[in-house]
C-alpha cells in the first residue's frame, strides 16, 4: 500500500481536512500517502496534486500535535543568564597560575607565567614536568573556546529575529550544542580534579543542558512544517509509484484471466463440422467472435482494476505489501 516497503509496519491514521474525513498512511513516522473520502463508488480518493497534498499534510501534522510556530526566546534568555558565571572562577584560577599577568598563548608563555607567580606553581611544574604547564595552557584554550561558543550562540539567535528558516533553526541548535560541549570540556580541566590546584568554576552545565533539550524538543514539534514542500513532493512520488504499480498489476491479472478464459472456451468448444473444400466460407464468420471477445476482456479488465483499486485503498492496519 502506497509503496510501503515489504514487511514494514504501517498504520492508517484518520484526521479531518476542512470537515472531510481523511486518512494518512504512515510508516516509521513517514507519510506514504493521503486519501480522502468521496463518493461511495470511489470511497477513498488518493491525493496526487501538490497543493492538495501540502494542505493535507498541514492538517495531518496539526492533528498530531505538531506546531507550525517555534520560538527560542526563552532558551536564549536562559543561556545568556549563565554566560558569565564561569568567568569569576576562572579569574581566580588565573591568579594562581600567573596567567592573569602574563600571556599564556604558548607552552613557553604559560611556563613563564607559572614560574613568575609563586613558588607553589613553580614547585608543581618542576615536580610534574611538562604535563602541569600543558594543563595551564589547555585551561586557557578551553576558556577561549567557551567564550567563542557563547558568542556563536548569540549570533545564531540574532539570525532568528526576522523569522526562522529551517537552516537557521538547525544552526541555532548546533550553536547550543557547541556551548554544551565547550562548557563540558572546560569543566574537565585537570587543574580542578587532577591537581586540585583551583576550585572548579560554575559552568552552569545543568542549565545549559536543560536549555538545549528544550530547544531540541521544540524544534522536533515544528520540524515537519519547515520541510512541508519537500515532504509533499515525496508523498506525491510515493503515491504515483503505488498507483502505477497497482495499475500494472491489474492489467497483468486481467490479461492472465482473459488468457485463461480463452483457453477454457477453446477446450469446451464443440468440434467444428467438416466442410466441403469447394464450399466458400461465409465472409463474416472469420471475424464474428473477435469484437465480442475483445469487449468481454475489456469489461473484465475494468472490473478487476476497479476491484483492486478499491481494495488497495481500504482502511486497515497491517504490513506493507
Amino acid at each position: 500500500m502506497f509503496s510501503v516497503p515489504r514487511g514494514q509496519q504501517f498504520s492508517v491514521d484518520p484526521f479531518m481536512i476542512k470537515g472531510s474525513q481523511s486518512y494518512a498512511v504512515v510508516s516509521n513516522g513517514e507519510v506514504y500517502g493521503i486519501f480522502v473520502s468521496g463518493l461511495p463508488i470511489f470511497e477513498d480518493r488518493p491525493l496526487t496534486a501538490p497543493d492538495e497534498i501540502e494542505n493535507a499534510l498541514t492538517a495531518y501534522y496539526a492533528s498530531q500535535n505538531y506546531s507550525p510556530g517555534v520560538t527560542f526566546e526563552d532558551v536564549h534568555a536562559g543561556i545568556a543568564s549563565v554566560s558569565d558565571d564561569y568567568q569569576k572562577g576562572e579569574d581566580k584560577c588565573r591568579i594562581l597560575t600567573g596567567t592573569d599577568r602574563t600571556e599564556c598563548k604558548s607552552f613557553e608563555g604559560c611556563q613563564k607565567a607559572c614560574y613568575s607567580v609563586t613558588s607553589f606553581c613553580l614547585n608543581i611544574a618542576l615536580g610534574s614536568g611538562r604535563a602541569f604547564v600543558d594543563e595551564i595552557w589547555e585551561f586557557e584554550n578551553n576558556s577561549i573556546a567557551l567564550d567563542s561558543a557563547y558568542l556563536n550562540e548569540s549570533t545564531a539567535y540574532a539570525q532568528l529575529l526576522d523569522g526562522i528558516t529551517h537552516a537557521e533553526a538547525v544552526a541555532y541548535l548546533d550553536a547550543l550544542m557547541g556551548v554544551n560541549r565547550a562548557a563540558t570540556t572546560a569543566s574537565k580541566s585537570a587543574l580542578y580534579d587532577g591537581y586540585s590546584y583551583c576550585f572548579e568554576p560554575d559552568y552552569a552545565l545543568p542549565v545549559i543542558t536543560n536549555m538545549q533539550l528544550t530547544a531540541q524538543k521544540r524544534y522536533a514539534l515544528s520540524e515537519p512544517f519547515f520541510t512541508l514542500a519537500e515532504k509533499a513532493k515525496l508523498v506525491r512520488s510515493r503515491t504515483s509509484n503505488a498507483l502505477e504499480a497497482m495499475s500494472a498489476q491489474a492489467k497483468d491479472e486481467a490479461a492472465a484471466q482473459a488468457a485463461k478464459d480463452a483457453a477454457l472456451a477453446a477446450q469446451n468448444a464443440p468440434p467444428e463440422p467438416l466442410q466441403n473444400a469447394s464450399s466458400p466460407e461465409p465472409a463474416a464468420q472469420a471475424d464474428s467472435g473477435f469484437p465480442i471477445a475483445l469487449a468481454g476482456a475489456g469489461i473484465l479488465a475494468l472490473m478487476i482494476i476497479a476491484g483492486i483499486y478499491l481494495a488497495f485503498f481500504s482502511k486497515k492496519k497491517g504490513k506493507g505489501l
